[in-house]
């Protein structure tokens, strides 16, 4: 992004805009580091940790893309609170708003560090009952007000695994609960955030789990354990699967589409022994 203290003076609501698409484009969800580290050091990363992971473009798990997104908003001056969702579990994904930008009062969602799911716009809060309906890439969604929060809703025809996995009532299910009202500090997601950096559970599964994906040029790339998932440059919405075949075609498949992701940090998360791979999917 060029000229960002310009653009902030200019018109600030398109820099965020620009944010947002930069940061789905440039910097990964993934799991691999959190994997990759030993299991005697795993800890909830640190701010310094976080702010070295943004600008080298690593990424992480939502609370290193939010949390760094946070940070990164205040320091360019927007007046931006940290409010807590629910993805499954309470308090599990920390979500930057961005306040007073289009009128006094006002309230952006930016969500940065969602996994595989698009958000390529700062959305406004100040719909009535329910927002406009969202396509970005393979995805279609839409929020609506339940009581204080707000939930965001998935078309379950767009994802039919998250459809099964949360439930689908009149064509779409509910992917996340939205406490707007309340900000609150990045010490509020602790216990929570242990689980996902430290604990081995199956669910979340991102410490057995290795997986990584972004949207570059606004078109989804995943590589979820030995599956790539690509969305057609020809038919965009449209997602292939790929099912790898072996470790090394694997490691040159993160080399290919995730570069800034050291080879060798891979394959250490690969090898980790709560990982196990499958090559013979068909």
């Amino acid at each position: 992004m060029a000229s960002p203290e310009n653009k902030m003076e200019v018109d600030p609501k398109a820099l965020l805009h620009e944010l947002v698409l930069a940061w789905q484009h440039h910097v990964p969800f993934q799991t691999i580091t959190s994997i990759a580290t030993p299991h005697e050091d795993r800890h909830v990363p640190t701010m310094p940790e976080i702010k070295d992971d943004i600008l080298k473009k690593m990424g992480g798990c939502c609370y290193q893309n939010n949390v760094g997104c946070y940070e990164i908003l205040r320091a360019l001056g927007f007046d931006v609170s940290l409010i807590a969702c629910d993805i499954k579990n309470r308090n599990n994904h920390p979500v930057p708003i961005v306040n007073n930008i289009s009128h006094p009062g006002s309230q952006h969602l930016v969500d940065v560090g969602t996994s595989g799911y698009p958000t390529f716009l700062p959305v406004p809060l100040d719909f009535d009952k329910e927002s406009p309906e969202f396509h970005h890439s393979y995805l279609v969604y839409k929020f609506v007000r339940e009581g204080d929060t707000i939930i965001r809703l998935h078309r379950a025809d767009c994802d039919p695994a998250g459809a099964q996995r949360f439930g689908v009532k009149d064509g779409w299910y509910p992917f996340m609960v939205i406490h707007h009202k309340n900000p609150v500090e990045a010490a509020h997601f602790k216990v929570t955030m242990e689980k996902i950096y430290i604990k081995v559970l199956p669910s979340p599964p991102f410490l057995i789990s290795p997986r990584v994906s972004a949207f570059p040029d606004g078109r989804f790339v995943c590589i979820n354990n030995t599956t790539l998932l690509l969305e057609s440059e020809e038919d965009p919405g449209k997602v292939q699967k790929t099912y790898l075949k072996s470790l090394d075609e694997l490691l040159d498949t993160y080399a290919r589409f995730f570069p800034q992701l050291p080879r060798q940090l891979v394959q250490t998360a690969l090898a980790d022994a709560n990982v196990h791979l499958n090559f013979d999917k068909e």
